[in-house]
């Protein structure tokens, strides 16, 4: 099937409607048309959509949503019912097929559009067609918003990251649905393999737990595996953002260090804040080495062994006394299941390895840029971009989330990212585009950012 059999959900309507006054079709790519008489008839799937458009512009406008692959062709069809929707003020909701998404691959498979897929041009192309649906979509709002005098014309575009892929038309009144493709999320790979029409009543051929079936899941990829089409990279500060140490971890080792260094606490911070630019921009190569310098500024005779001791006390600390901040776990996972792109631009030096292997936050985000390894340090505006050049995205695409710290704010900003800023970070709350004062908030104001 074409691109124009993608998935269109209608919502909404005249609650006054009963029922659309319109024949029950079923069609079975795999099933034969009933030979036991009655109104069952075969045909083709544009002559049924063609039916469908004018059965739904013979209804009041209501609220549409739309889901499948990119959707692109379907608009040539719907484009009347979209537009007609849209002027009257109603919801218009789309959902594409990620280019990330592992069902790119199974829509290609099954569909057998190649004998060997090349995934990497797959998934260019695909986001090639989801650009010229988005394209055409936002050019029609601007065309709304001119000749309707709307002030609001409201359009959400999302991209869904999941492995059953849907396609057809339906009512929330459930009387009326058109479907040329579906996998079942129930059994997914089971290909349904049918197309119909209903009117809703007794005769309909179609079973009503395919119906539910169907609109439950929209309605789940929209609240739980999507993300605007606009955004699509998150990129995260690492420390006091993500992970912490645990406060009485690190007192208990830093009374450690200085019992076994001859070094006062207060002079430990004092070293330890001294060291810190040449160690997280890599020129103090290990955590050895770091200790081995505090001893020398200190005064102390810098023995290897006692250095090599400190070391180890640090990396310990930071493999088993790491802890995630708040919801932060939580919130990865779901970003990660909506399908975002998901990355960590840390300043840190070569101790954060540790403290990376304790927390288990690669599981999250597969990219890391550390500040010991590239010999830069935020907030210099080529470290941002270097993370998005390695995403394979755009600055206006990629929104940076910290803390507030180093400045990061304002490199993030001038290197073309949105801003979130974790916290109240006083002044810094200006240089953000929005604050939030825990991570659980993170996921709806990305959906905000649409």
């Amino acid at each position: 099937m074409k691109d124009i059999l993608n998935v269109l959900t209608v919502a909404g309507g005249v609650a006054s409607v009963i029922a659309l006054c319109f024949t029950c079709y079923f069609l079975g790519r795999r099933r034969p048309a009933s030979s036991g008489g009655g109104d069952n008839k075969v045909l083709s799937a544009s002559t049924a959509l063609e039916r469908f458009v004018r059965a739904a512009l013979a209804k009041e406008p209501c609220n549409l949503d739309l889901i499948g692959y990119s959707v692109h062709a379907l608009l040539d069809g719907l484009q009347p019912v979209v537009r007609r929707s849209l002027e009257a003020g109603k919801r218009v909701r789309v959902l594409m097929l990620s280019p990330n998404s592992a069902g790119l691959l199974e829509k290609s498979t099954l569909e057998k559009e190649e004998q060997r897929i090349d995934l990497a041009k797959l998934r260019e192309r695909n986001r090639q067609q989801i650009e010229k649906t988005s394209e055409r979509l936002y050019d029609l709002v601007g065309q709304i918003r001119y000749q309707a005098n709307l002030a609001e014309v409201r359009l959400e575009v999302r991209l869904y990251n999941q492995l059953p892929v849907y396609r057809g038309v339906a009512s929330s009144l459930r009387d009326a649905v058109f479907t040329s493709y579906l996998i079942d999320p129930r059994r997914p790979g089971r290909e349904l393999g049918h197309i119909f029409i209903t009117d809703g009543a007794a005769h309909s051929p179609c079973r009503a737990d395919e119906l539910n079936a169907f609109m439950q899941w929209f309605e789940y990829l929209w609240n739980h595996r999507s993300r605007p089409a606009t955004i699509e990279c998150v990129v995260f500060d690492l420390y006091d953002t993500l992970i912490t140490v645990r406060p009485e971890a690190r007192s208990d080792a830093r009374v450690e260090m200085c019992r076994l260094s001859g070094i006062s606490e207060q002079e430990m911070e004092q070293y330890w804040e001294q060291t810190r630019e040449d160690s997280n921009g890599g020129r103090i190569a290990s955590t050895k080495d770091r200790f081995m310098r505090i001893l020398e500024i200190a005064g102390k005779d810098a023995h290897e062994e006692i250095a090599s001791q400190l070391s180890a006390i640090e990396h310990r600390l930071l493999r088993e006394d790491i802890e995630y901040c708040s919801h932060a776990a939580e919130t990865l996972r779901t970003l990660a299941e909506r399908g975002y792109r998901l990355a960590i631009l840390t300043n840190c030096s070569a101790s954060v390895i540790s403290a990376i292997s304790g927390s288990g936050i690669t599981r999250y985000a597969a990219l890391l840029r550390l500040s010991f390894e590239m010999g830069e340090l935020k907030p210099t505006p080529t470290v941002y971009q270097d993370v998005v050049a390695a995403l394979a995205s755009m600055a206006s695409r990629c929104v940076f989330v910290g803390d507030g710290a180093n400045d990061e704010m304002e490199g993030a900003r001038e290197a073309g990212l949105k801003t979130v800023l974790l916290g109240s970070a006083g002044v810094k709350r200006s240089l953000a585009d929005y604050t939030i004062h825990d991570l659980s908030e993170l996921p709806d104001v990305l959906l905000r950012m649409e």
